[in-house]
């Protein structure tokens, strides 16, 4: 990695701290928002940098991108009754495996007490679900997929020489299914997706049927591919109540 590079994602991490530590989370997130969209422009313009350069850089912006999953893990914490909420429980739960999944590939990239910080709440918060709900129990789909194609060459990935998983000059290799056609859905215990969550709250005694998400659209790097990535998946405030005690807060 190159110095400058390694210079701006320090800096940024060492204010990051600080402005942390103020407790200032909209400034935050604000911030750490521009910072990957600046990070993100630079990728797309695909000049100036050699390949080795362009995947540090890649790395890099991933792991600002799970700083503000992070920020909005925080943001949902300051409220001392977010667990009584179901929306936020299932929306704290889908953005810790955001911010897990990130911060599990760019992990090279800090170290130390910044690495320590961030992974503290995340262990509260992964005992704070098993406490509660166990290991639970997720929705998978069954696809019948025609084609499996390379997001580098649109050619038939198994025709190819790429590795999915693989970055090439700044862009992460992955198969693309073409010709999907779902065939049923699979209850398991130990899914490829695990923010496809059954919780004890989607089903309806009444009927003996229950509602869940059986495919996200999680991205990695969804930075890269739609500008208004800021804007989805928030929150809802509303819903139902889990109960009127709730589970123990995690200490955050």
């Amino acid at each position: 990695m190159s110095e400058k590079l390694l210079t701006r994602l320090n800096d940024f991490a060492s204010q990051w701290i600080k402005d942390l530590e103020k407790d200032d989370l909209q400034k935050l997130l604000g911030d750490t928002e521009n910072f990957v969209d600046d990070l993100a422009q630079q990728l797309s313009s695909g000049t100036g940098n050699s390949p080795e350069e362009r995947n540090y850089q890649y790395v890099g912006s991933v792991f600002i991108r799970g700083l503000y999953d992070y920020i909005q893990i925080c943001m949902v914490l300051q409220d001392s009754n977010w667990y009584r909420n179901a929306d936020l429980l299932d929306y704290v739960w889908r953005k810790y495996w955001d911010c897990k999944t990130r911060f599990d590939f760019s992990q090279n990239i800090a170290g130390g007490d910044f690495s320590d910080h961030l992974s503290s709440l995340l262990t509260k918060l992964a005992s704070f679900y098993q406490a509660h709900f166990g290991n639970g129990m997720y929705l998978s789909p069954d696809l019948l997929i025609r084609r499996l194609e390379c997001s580098i060459c649109a050619q038939d990935f198994r025709a190819c020489g790429h590795i999915s998983g693989r970055l090439y000059n700044g862009i992460m290799c992955r198969t693309l299914a073409r010709g999907i056609e779902l065939k049923r859905a699979s209850i398991l215990e130990h899914p490829e997706d695990p923010r496809c969550r059954i919780w004890p709250w989607n089903y309806d005694p009444n009927t003996g049927k229950f509602k869940g998400t059986m495919l996200t659209m999680f991205q990695i790097d969804d930075f890269l591919f739609n500008k208004a990535w800021a804007k989805m998946g928030q929150p809802a405030h509303a819903g139902y109540r889990v109960s009127a005690a709730g589970p123990a807060t995690p200490d955050a």
